[in-house]
């Protein structure tokens, strides 16, 4: 224990809270690596298990439509800016029309969707215009992937006349159907993982941190010197 410092001719004994610095913390992290890497692979595997055995796996089908400002079967030989422009317009109408309620209902009356209300399939629908050109991609989603190709291929079979039928302005045409996926769209194990391990770094450096902010003990002479950054002279 230590009792009495003496330097010089003066007592000094300081307040151990100011000590815990930035410096400090960094040395103790340093000297505690080997329960980091402990926790951060520990964090990683925990990861891993919550995205394999704990989240249901979700199969992602697409597919991929062009919209052409003419009606359907006019050809053109000449390419006319205004109805490229035409087209682009049009992307943002067609991709709310294919999440409507009246396509959402044909999906659920032709294709047994099992549990799923209008709400719910809306949900497992996304429509994604494809940057600078006349063509989206619809993407369904679900836990199953055969029935996620299905939808898919449902929609790519009514979209074009159903399109032309209300809107009587411009034609759509398939590009890519579904395809059945082998391999699941979600979770991302990947980010699970290294979610996890990013948690268990923060927490075994939080520990260590609490530690020393509750410690109040002064364990050695090194101790001493360390905490304070004065000589010791002497020990009772």
């Amino acid at each position: 224990e230590i009792a009495q410092c003496l330097v010089g001719s003066e007592m000094c004994i300081r307040d151990r809270n100011t000590d815990l610095n930035i410096s400090n913390l960094l040395k103790k992290i340093a000297k505690e690596w080997k329960y980091i890497i402990l926790a951060i692979f520990f964090g990683g595997f925990i990861g891993f298990g919550i995205a394999n055995y704990l989240i249901v796996p979700k199969y992602t089908s697409r597919i991929s439509l062009y919209v052409n400002n003419t009606q359907s079967g006019e050809y053109s030989e000449s390419v006319d800016i205004s109805d490229i422009n035409a087209s682009r317009s049009l992307v943002n109408t067609y991709m709310a029309f294919l999440k409507s309620d009246y396509i959402l209902d044909q999906i659920l009356q032709e294709i047994d969707v099992e549990g799923y209300s209008t709400e719910a399939l809306s949900s497992c629908i996304t429509c994604e215009d494809i940057e600078n050109t006349e063509m989206f991609n619809v993407f369904v989603e679900t836990e199953d992937a055969q029935l996620s190709a299905q939808i898919g291929n449902y929609i790519a079979e009514i979209a074009p006349k159903e399109i032309t039928r209300v809107f009587n302005t411009g034609a759509v045409e398939v590009i890519d159907y579904a395809k059945m996926s082998q391999y699941p769209s979600s979770p991302e194990k990947p980010v699970y993982m290294i979610g996890g391990a990013i948690i268990g770094a923060f927490v075994s450096c939080s520990v260590i941190f609490l530690e020393m902010l509750l410690n109040q003990k002064v364990k050695s002479p090194e101790d001493f010197e360390e905490h304070y950054s004065i000589p010791l002279l002497g020990i009772l």
